[in-house]
């Protein structure tokens, strides 16, 4: 079952932000600046929260 999701963010550094919104567009589009519109199956929400998860690991310095 599809579900739709909408995601916000608020990220500082440039090279995260822009990471995050190019790795979004490809299970969505763009609603504003920072916020996304998801249509996912199940099983995809579990592979974005990964995926957003790792592009702003707040353990990890930009850059590295």
């Amino acid at each position: 079952m599809a579900l739709t999701v909408v995601l916000a963010y608020d990220i500082a550094a440039d090279s995260r932000r822009t990471r995050l919104a190019a790795a979004l567009e490809g299970w969505g589009y763009r609603i504003q600046e920072s916020v996304f519109s998801l249509r996912l199956e199940d099983d995809e929400l579990g592979q974005v929260r990964t995926c957003v998860d790792e592009i702003i690991d707040v353990g990890v310095k930009d850059g590295e």
